[in-house]
C-alpha cells in the first residue's frame, strides 16, 4: 500500500472552489520512465538530467534563443547503441496543426500562436491523444484532434551532438506564420551552444554592471538559531544568494510593450510565474503595490525601463483619478520621486504629475481594498490611509521640484486635515490602541492586523497633541514583536508594510527593534526559499498569497542594503548606520553616475566615492551615528550642481 497526499488548490483568494469529481488513475506507461530526474536553475537556463534503467541518460537545456523563441537542447548518452527509440510529446490547448514534411506543430489561440519545430531525427508522423492516460499508455490515439489534448512524436536518438526543439511565439496580430518562422529559424541555426553562452553573458553583465553590490551579508541582531526543530540555519552565503536572486527575479519580471492590447509600455509584473493578472486590463500583470515598489528598485538597474513602466501605469489613470484593477495602497508618488532622483529627468516628472495628482486624490477618497465584489464604500483601512499620507508628502516635494507653489500648499493642508481624520477613525479614544478598520456608516471598528497599521510609525505628522495615539501604536507593535518567531510573530508579513514599519521605528528612535525586524525579515525570506506576497507560520515559514511575488524580493534588496549603510526609499541617497559593524554598497547608479559607500565604524562615518560625489571632504566622509539616517548633502552630487 502506498500513501500520498492530494492538494486541491483555490486559485483566487477568498473564492470557493467546488470539485465535483476527482479521479486517481494508475497507468502502466508504454515507454520507459526515467529512474531519476534532476533539475537546476540558472538565470540564463533551466538545465536537467534524466537517467534510465537501461543506463541511458539525457541532458536537457532550456533557454531563450531570443525574446520570442525558446530552445530545448537534448544530448543523449546511450549505453546501448541500438537504444535509439525515444518519444517527445506535450500538452496543447487551441487549434492544432501538423506539417509532417517540415516537422512543425502549430497551436493557435485567439490571443497568440506558438510553433514547435522538431529536429530532423523526429518522425514525420504525429499522434494525438485526448487524455493524459491515453498519452502515457499509448492507447486511444485519434485521427482528428480536439481543441485540447496531447501530442507525441517518435525520435531517433544520436550521440553525436545535441538535438534542438525550438518554440516560436507570435501574437494573433503577427500571425501563425511568424511563430513558425521564429521556431524553424532557431532550430536550423546549429550554433545553439553559442546562443546559450550569449544568454549567460547577458545575465552576467546585468549582475556585474547594473546591480548594487553590498559588502556584507551577515545577519545582525536576529536570532540565528531555529526556534523549531527542522528549520535550517541561515548563512551569509545563503543571504547573498537570496539578494542576487531578488535582482534576477526583478529583471525576469520585465514584460515588453504589448501593442496587441494597445499598451506601448513595458511592465514590471507582480510575479511573472505566478500568473497574477488582476491589474488594469491593458497591464493586467501589474499590481499597483508590488509593481510600483519593483519599479523603484529596478530603476537602479535600468532607469529607462523603470520610468516607462511607471509612465504606462500613470497613463491608465482615468479622469476621476481611478486606476482600474485591484485597488491597493499607494506608492505612486514615492515611485515618482525615486525615479526622478535616479534619472534626474524633470520632464518626465512633470509629464506624469497631473495623473499622479488625480490618482492620489482618488486614493484619499477611497482608502480601502477593492477587488471583485469586495467594495464597501464605508470602510476605512488604516494601511491605505497611511500610504496616502506618506505619498502626499512626496507629492508636496514633487510640487516643490516642479515649482508649482499652489500645490505645495495644497498637499500640505490636505495631509494635515487627513491626519486628523486618521486619528479620529482608528483610535476610539486617544489612549486606545489603534485598529485597522473603521466603518463610517456604523461607527464600528475592527482590530485587524498589527503590521497593517504600524506603517503609521513612519508618518512625520506626530506632535504633542497626538503623542498618546502614537504611544498606543508603539504599544501594539511592542506587545506582539518576538524576533525569535517567524517574521517577528506578526501575521501576514508583507514587504510593503514591514518596510514602512522599519523606517518608522527608526523615525521614532526605536533603533534596536528596527534592526531586529529588518534582519528577521531577511532571515525568514531566505529560510522560505521563495519570494512570496506573504508568509504563514504553518511550515516555518510557509510562502503564501501570490507566489512568486516581488514582496519577498523586496525584503532581500532593501534590508540587505540597509544593513550595509544605504536607504533607497527617499529617492535621493540616504546613509544609515543600522548597526555598529562594517558595511558598504558599491555600484549604486544615480543620474548616470556611480556612488560607492563604505561604513567605517571606528570613525563613525560613511565614506562616499564614485563619480556622483564631489572631491571635497564634507562629501567624501559623512558623519552618521548608529541608528541615524542622514541624507547625502544635495550639493555633494555632481548632478545637482
Amino acid at each position: 500500500m502506498k500513501r500520498f497526499r492530494v492538494r486541491l488548490v483555490v486559485a483566487v483568494w477568498e473564492k470557493p472552489a467546488k470539485f465535483d469529481y476527482v479521479r486517481i488513475v494508475g497507468v502502466r506507461s508504454a515507454v520507459e520512465d526515467a529512474q531519476s530526474f534532476e533539475t537546476a536553475w540558472l538565470p540564463h537556463e533551466l538545465p536537467a538530467t534524466a537517467e534510465y534503467e537501461s543506463g541511458a541518460s539525457v541532458e536537457l537545456h532550456d533557454y531563450f534563443a531570443e525574446e520570442n523563441t525558446l530552445l530545448r537542447s537534448l544530448s543523449f548518452d546511450l549505453a546501448d547503441p541500438t537504444d535509439l527509440g525515444w518519444l517527445i510529446g506535450g500538452r496543447y490547448k487551441g487549434d492544432v496543426s501538423w506539417d509532417g514534411s517540415a516537422r512543425v506543430l502549430t497551436v493557435a489561440t485567439d490571443a497568440y500562436t506558438y510553433a514547435v519545430a522538431l529536429p530532423d531525427a523526429s518522425s514525420g508522423k504525429l499522434e494525438y491523444y485526448p487524455r493524459l492516460v491515453d498519452f502515457l499508455s499509448d492507447t486511444g490515439a485519434v485521427d482528428s484532434p480536439g481543441n485540447e489534448g496531447y501530442w507525441a512524436v517518435k525520435l531517433t536518438a544520436a550521440s553525436d551532438g545535441p538535438l534542438p526543439i525550438a518554440l516560436g511565439f507570435a501574437t494573433s496580430q503577427e500571425g501563425a506564420d511568424v511563430a513558425v518562422r521564429r521556431a524553424t529559424a532557431t532550430a536550423r541555426r546549429g550554433d545553439w551552444t553559442i546562443l546559450r553562452a550569449m544568454q549567460e553573458r547577458s545575465w552576467t553583465r546585468y549582475l556585474q554592471c547594473q546591480v548594487p553590490h553590498p559588502a556584507v551579508f551577515d545577519l545582525v541582531a536576529a536570532p540565528a538559531g531555529c526556534p523549531r526543530e527542522g528549520c535550517p540555519e541561515v548563512t551569509p552565503d545563503q543571504v547573498r544568494d537570496t539578494y542576487y536572486k531578488a535582482w534576477i527575479f526583478a529583471a525576469a519580471n520585465v514584460l515588453p510593450p504589448m501593442p496587441e492590447v494597445d499598451f506601448p509600455y513595458p511592465q514590471l509584473a507582480t510575479g511573472k510565474p505566478s500568473m497574477w493578472a488582476f491589474g488594469a486590463p491593458q497591464a493586467s500583470a501589474s499590481a499597483t503595490w508590488e509593481s510600483m515598489l519593483q519599479i523603484q528598485f529596478y530603476g537602479y538597474a535600468d532607469p529607462a525601463v523603470a520610468w516607462n513602466a511607471f509612465r504606462g501605469l500613470m497613463s491608465l489613470v482615468d479622469e476621476t483619478g481611478a486606476l482600474a484593477g485591484e485597488v491597493l495602497p499607494t506608492r505612486a508618488a514615492q515611485t515618482a520621486m525615486v525615479l526622478y532622483h535616479l534619472s534626474g529627468d524633470q520632464n518626465r516628472l512633470r509629464d506624469i504629475y497631473p495623473s499622479l495628482k488625480r490618482h492620489l486624490i482618488w486614493k484619499k477618497d477611497n482608502p480601502r481594498w477593492i477587488h471583485g465584489d469586495h467594495d464597501n464604500p464605508h470602510e476605512k483601512d488604516a494601511g491605505f490611509v497611511v500610504s496616502v499620507l506618506i505619498d502626499m508628502k512626496y507629492a508636496r516635494d514633487i510640487a516643490d521640484i516642479l515649482e508649482i507653489d499652489e500645490d505645495i500648499e495644497f498637499w500640505e493642508s490636505q495631509r494635515r486635515e487627513y491626519f486628523n481624520e486618521y486619528l479620529a477613525w482608528f483610535w476610539e479614544t486617544p489612549d486606545s490602541e489603534p485598529v485597522e478598520y473603521y466603518y463610517t456608516d456604523t461607527g464600528a471598528r475592527n482590530r485587524g492586523g498589527t503590521l497593517w497599521i504600524t506603517s503609521g510609525l513612519h508618518l512625520d505628522l506626530w506632535n504633542d497633541n497626538s503623542q498618546r495615539q502614537l504611544d498606543g501604536l508603539k504599544r501594539r507593535f511592542t506587545a506582539e514583536f518576538k524576533p525569535q518567531e517567524p517574521f517577528g510573530n506578526f501575521a501576514y508579513p508583507k514587504y510593503s508594510d514591514i518596510s514602512y514599519t522599519i523606517y518608522g521605528l527608526l523615525d521614532q528612535g526605536m533603533h534596536d527593534e528596527a534592526l531586529q525586524l529588518a534582519n528577521v525579515a531577511v532571515r525568514d525570506t531566505t529560510r522560505a526559499n521563495m519570494f512570496a506576497e506573504v508568509y504563514f507560520e504553518w511550515e516555518f515559514p510557509e510562502p503564501r498569497g501570490v507566489r512568486p511575488s516581488f514582496f519577498g524580493a523586496g525584503f532581500a534588496m532593501d534590508m540587505v542594503m540597509m544593513n550595509n549603510g544605504y536607504r533607497m526609499d527617499q529617492g535621493w541617497p540616504h546613509l544609515v548606520r543600522f548597526h555598529s559593524g562594517e558595511g558598504g554598497v558599491s555600484n549604486l547608479r544615480l543620474p548616470g553616475r556611480t556612488l560607492n559607500l563604505r561604513v567605517e565604524p571606528e570613525s563613525g562615518t560613511v565614506r562616499c566615492g564614485g563619480s556622483l560625489v564631489r572631491e571635497i571632504p564634507d562629501c567624501r566622509e559623512v558623519a552618521v551615528a548608529v541608528g541615524e539616517t542622514v541624507p547625502l548633502p544635495l550639493d555633494c552630487g555632481s548632478a545637482a550642481s
